[in-house]
């Protein structure tokens, strides 16, 4: 496999507008940087950074708040110190490598209405330890590579989870949600096809053998 990198993502700094989408707005103040308005944020794509990553290093906490449909590509890239982030019910989309980076972030919830978690979503966020993600169904490449889960407790909806998501993470156990008809787990072990298939070992896991 080839991971995701630190500074693959990486570009060029542009400016300080207040926008962040048609109807979006950023501020920062005293450290929380915070998305207000309504519908989709701007995808940073390209050569284009979010307009507050020169200040990255500055953000504690990201507040998205209610109106805030989509959460664009790279948008909070490297906010390496932020620890907390707040995402409403409105949200429904997350764009690929949208948290990427974020190594502060201990926890994140996310509402019913994210059904997919793309390329990238969470990776290298090393201080994670939880993420709720009840509604999602797709879950893609380097999602969460490096992310320490103790536990990940795959949603019961969850049809299609690629086998690169947890690429270099040290999860501890698997778990699968009541319902799911993909998956299932033994001993904190990820299977397929009802038991036949080996899906997923935890390298976290202390174990010093495993039997097939």
């Amino acid at each position: 496999y080839q991971e995701f990198t630190t500074g693959e993502y990486r570009k060029q700094d542009t400016g300080t507008s207040q926008n962040c989408g048609t109807n979006a707005s950023w501020s920062l103040t005293d450290g929380v940087l915070t998305i207000a308005g309504s519908g989709a944020m701007t995808d940073y794509t390209g050569n284009d950074n979010a307009p507050w990553h020169d200040q990255a290093a500055s953000i504690t906490s990201i507040v998205i708040s209610d109106g805030i449909t989509t959460i664009g590509e790279a948008a909070f890239y490297e906010c390496s110190k932020a620890v907390t982030v707040s995402i409403p019910a409105t949200v429904s989309s997350i764009g690929k490598y949208a948290f990427a980076e974020c190594h502060s972030v201990t926890e994140v919830m996310l509402p019913n209405s994210v059904t997919e978690l793309p390329y990238a979503a969470f990776a290298n966020c090393t201080s994670m330890t939880s993420i709720q993600c009840d509604g999602v169904t797709t879950i893609g490449d380097y999602v969460f590579q490096r992310v320490p889960f103790e536990q990940f407790t795959v949603p019961a909806g969850v049809t299609s989870l690629s086998d690169k998501a947890f690429f270099n993470a040290p999860v501890k156990e698997f778990a699968v949600a009541a319902g799911n008809t993909v998956y299932i787990v033994e001993d904190g072990i990820l299977y397929t096809e009802q038991g036949q298939t080996l899906f997923a070992y935890p390298i976290g896991k202390t174990d010093t053998s495993f039997v097939v």
